[in-house]
C-alpha cells in the first residue's frame, strides 16, 4: 500500500501526457526510476503488474530501454534502429493528444464513449468501419438470393438443386470463422476485414461469368459463404472500445451490418435486375442477372480499399506499426486458435450461434425462392 500511494503521487507530478499514457517511467527520470526498480524486485507486485497488463501498453516497469523491452521483436535487434524504435514509439503515442474520443490509457486507448455521427479516426472511424464492411459483406454473399428463381430457369436446376447450394453456401462460413479469429489476433481487424471482403468480390463475379451447371454454381456459392466478416466485425469493436460501451457498440455495428442481407434483396432483386434486363440486355434475363451479379462485386472493391487504407487496427494505429514500436505483444495464430478451441464457453457460444444464425441465413437464401412459388411472385416483387 505504501509503494502504491507513493507511486500516486509521483504520478501526479509528471506532465498531463505521460500521466495519460501509463504508469510506466523511462530512465530520464532517476528518482521514478528507482522507484521502478524497488518495485519489479518484489514478486508478488510484479505478478499483479502482469495481470493488470492492457492489451496495447508500454514496455513493464523494469524496461530501461527499447532494446529491455521482452516485446521487442528480435528482428528489430540489428543494433541501429534504437533511435528509430523509441521515436516511432513516441509518435505513436503522440497521437493519443488528438483524439476526439476520451479513451482509457490503461486499457489500450480503448475508448469510454460513443459520438455516433462522428467519423474521426482511430475509434469512431473504425466504429463505422466495421458496420459498413459487414455490411458490404452480406450485400455480397446474399447477392445471389434473390436471383435464385431466375438462375433455376437459366441452368435447368430442381428447387432442390438450390436448396443444397444454399446449404453448402453456409457450411463454407464454418471453417472460415474458426480461421478468421487467429488471423485477427495475429494481423489486426482492419487487414482481416478488408481482405475478406475484397476476396467475396471474386466468387460473386465468377457467379455470373462461369456458372453454367450445379457443380459450378454450387463452387462459387460455397466460396461466397466463406467470405463471412462477421468474426472481423466484432473483433474491431473489441480492439476499440472499452467493454463498458463495447456491448452496446457491437450491437449497433452488428444490426447495422446484418441489414446488408435484407438491402441486397431490395437492390438487387428490385432493382438492379430489372433495370439491367430492361435497359442493357433487351430483356435477356440469363445474361441480366450474370451482369447484376457485378455490381455487388465492385461495390466490395471500393469499400475494401476505402477502409484499408483510411482506418487503423487499433488507437495506436495499425498492427505493424505497433508492433515494430514495442507496444503490442507479437501473438501465434496457432496459439491464439488453441486457447479458444480448447475453452468450454467458446462451444456454449458456438450451440447456442449456430441455431440463430442458421435461421437467419436459411430465410434470406430461401425467401425469394418461397414467394416465387408459392405465391406466383415474379423477381422484382
Amino acid at each position: 500500500r505504501r509503494l502504491g500511494c507513493a507511486i500516486g503521487e509521483e504520478r501526479q507530478a509528471l506532465p498531463k501526457r505521460r500521466c495519460c499514457v501509463s504508469m510506466k517511467f523511462s530512465a530520464s527520470d532517476p528518482e521514478l526510476t528507482a522507484l521502478a526498480k524497488n518495485a519489479s524486485s518484489n514478486e508478488s507486485y510484479q505478478t499483479f503488474q502482469e495481470s493488470q497488463q492492457p492489451r496495447t501498453f508500454l514496455p513493464p516497469l523494469n524496461a530501461q530501454s527499447a532494446a529491455d523491452t521482452p516485446y521487442r521483436n528480435e528482428s528489430d535487434d540489428d543494433g541501429g534502429d534504437d533511435d528509430f524504435w523509441d521515436a516511432s514509439r513516441e509518435e505513436l503515442l503522440a497521437q493519443a493528444d488528438n483524439f476526439t474520443l476520451p479513451f482509457d490509457a490503461e486499457r489500450g486507448y480503448r475508448g469510454i464513449g460513443l459520438k455516433f455521427f462522428s467519423f474521426s479516426r482511430p475509434h469512431m472511424r473504425a466504429f463505422h468501419a466495421s458496420w459498413m464492411c459487414y455490411f458490404t459483406s452480406f450485400f455480397v454473399q446474399f447477392s445471389q438470393a434473390p436471383l435464385l428463381p431466375e438462375i433455376k430457369e437459366s441452368l435447368n436446376l430442381s428447387k432442390s438443386d438450390l436448396w443444397w447450394t444454399n446449404c453448402w453456401m453456409m457450411l463454407g462460413g464454418v471453417p472460415m470463422r474458426f480461421l478468421l479469429g487467429p488471423l485477427c489476433d495475429k494481423y489486426g481487424a482492419r487487414s482481416t476485414m478488408t481482405l475478406v471482403v475484397a476476396l467475396a468480390a471474386i466468387p460473386a463475379a465468377l457467379t455470373g461469368l462461369v456458372a453454367t451447371d450445379l457443380t459450378t454454381l454450387t463452387v462459387a456459392r460455397l466460396l461466397l459463404g466463406a467470405m463471412d466478416s462477421f468474426v472481423p466485425q466484432q473483433f474491431w469493436i473489441t480492439c476499440m472500445f472499452v467493454r463498458e460501451v463495447g456491448g452496446t457498440a457491437m450491437a449497433i455495428t452488428g444490426g447495422l451490418g446484418a441489414v446488408g442481407s435484407g438491402c441486397v434483396q431490395l437492390v438487387t432483386g428490385s432493382l438492379l435486375f430489372p433495370f439491367v434486363r430492361a435497359y442493357l440486355t433487351d430483356g435477356d434475363s440469363d445474361l441480366a442477372w450474370r451482369l447484376t451479379l457485378l455490381v455487388p462485386a465492385l461495390l466490395a472493391l471500393v469499400v475494401a480499399w476505402f477502409f484499408y487504407s483510411y482506418s487503423d487496427d487499433c488507437p495506436l494505429g495499425n498492427y505493424g506499426d505497433v508492433k515494430k514500436a514495442g507496444l503490442m505483444i507479437e501473438r501465434s495464430a496457432m496459439d491464439s486458435f488453441r486457447q479458444g478451441a480448447f475453452n468450454l464457453n467458446s462451444w456454449i457460444l458456438f450451440a447456442q450461434y449456430m441455431g440463430s444464425c442458421g435461421v437467419d441465413f436459411t430465410m434470406c437464401n430461401g425467401a425469394a425462392i418461397y414467394y416465387h412459388y408459392r405465391f406466383g411472385q415474379s423477381i422484382a416483387a
